[in-house]
Order: C-alpha cells, then sequence, then structure tokens
C-alpha cells in the first residue's frame, strides 16, 4: 500500500511511505519505504543535485523507522545515463528515474514477500540443518549482491546503448549532410541549366 506521508514537521517530509503487510489486517509489517519526488523545469537556473538531497531523505527515513530510501528524481537528466542506482553512503538507499519507479517498488515487494516466506514460517526442513538467522542473513546477502549486480548490469547495458544511439547520430548525421549536398548539387545544377538556357540556341535548334 502507498500512503501518504502527514509529517506535521514542515519541509522535514518525504512524499510518500510505500508498505507491504504480510496480511490484510496488516499486523505484520515486512517492508516500508520512504519516497521522495524531485523534478525539475527545463529552463530553471537553479539546478540541484540527487546528492543535495541525500541527507535529508535518510533523516526522514530513520525518523519513521523506515526499510528502504527512494530518491524518484528527474534530476541531473543532461549529466547522468544512471536510471536506477544504490547511494553507498546510505544504507539502502535508491535513486530512480520515475519511469521505473513503480517497477522497482514492485522488486522491493517481492523481496519483501520472500522475506516473509523465510522470517513468518517455520521452514522445518532448513532448519534441520541451518539455524533460522542463518536462512535470514543468507538471504539479506543474496538480495543485496541480485540488486547490486541487476543495477549494476543495467548500467553497462544502457551505457553501451547510448554508445550506440551515439555513433547513430552521427552516421545519422552523415546521412543527413550527404543528402543535402546532393540535395543542393542537383538544385544549383537545375538552377545553373536555366540560367544559361538562350533563346538563341533554341532558334539556332529549330533551324537545323
Amino acid at each position: 500500500m502507498i500512503v501518504k506521508n502527514e509529517d506535521e514537521l514542515k519541509g522535514t517530509k518525504g512524499d510518500f511511505i510505500f508498505k507491504v503487510y504480510a496480511e490484510e489486517e496488516k499486523q505484520n509489517l515486512l517492508l516500508s519505504v520512504m519516497c521522495e519526488m524531485k523534478s525539475e523545469q527545463l529552463n530553471s537556473h537553479n539546478k540541484k543535485k540527487n546528492s543535495d538531497h541525500y541527507k535529508k531523505l535518510d533523516d526522514d527515513r530513520n525518523k519513521k523507522n523506515l526499510d528502504y530510501a527512494l530518491l524518484v528524481s528527474e534530476l541531473e537528466s543532461d549529466s547522468n545515463d544512471s536510471l536506477i542506482y544504490r547511494v553507498n553512503e546510505y544504507k539502502d538507499m535508491f535513486v530512480i528515474r520515475p519511469m521505473y519507479f513503480i517497477s522497482f517498488l514492485g522488486v522491493l515487494e517481492t523481496i519483501a514477500l520472500k522475506y516473509k516466506d523465510l522470517k513468518l514460517n517455520r521452514l522445518q526442513q532448513e532448519i534441520m540443518f541451518k539455524e533460522k538467522q542463518d536462512i535470514l542473513d543468507e538471504f539479506e546477502e543474496f538480495k543485496n549482491n541480485l540488486l547490486d549486480n541487476a543495477l549494476k548490469h543495467i548500467d553497462t547495458k544502457v551505457n553501451e546503448i547510448n554508445k550506440s544511439a551515439e555513433t547513430i547520430k552521427k552516421e545519422a548525421n552523415k546521412i543527413l549532410e550527404a543528402t543535402e549536398l546532393v540535395i543542393n548539387k542537383h538544385l544549383n545544377t537545375v538552377r545553373n541549366k536555366i540560367n544559361n538556357f538562350k533563346i538563341e540556341k533554341v532558334l539556332e535548334s529549330q533551324k537545323n
């Protein structure tokens, strides 16, 4: 569920809190995320960086005792190609572009529901071989590695796509320039032929 954050401390609140419960009665909270939305006018002269908002977002998250902090941001669109990335300076904090916000919440929800299976269920077979806390710790490490590897893969692929797009753009520009030269050349040829048209030549040809 997503709830509007109604913290009364003016200027120190996130925009939304996303929560996942183990059951409809909302007795066991599995996941909580502080979501802060940041946008910027394209012609704005007061450009902000994503990093300008990290500390406040972390403070908001800690005041509410929430698990994750998510900065949904349109900032640095002209200088930062990363679509989703972890903020290493702060625990479980991520920056994400708006178009991937819901999908990423879905990933966190899936993690929370799997954690529920590990934490709330008895796991009789596994507990025969491992202590319950060991299993939870192992899943925590698995989750972090999976997220980090996925984000690294996304970043690598996006960079490759951007490089390909830049190459295509350069080639397209060359094609446009070549096309323009061809068009201009033929148009100039037409103009020259028109300018060189002489009535005397027509009369001469008719005599022959």
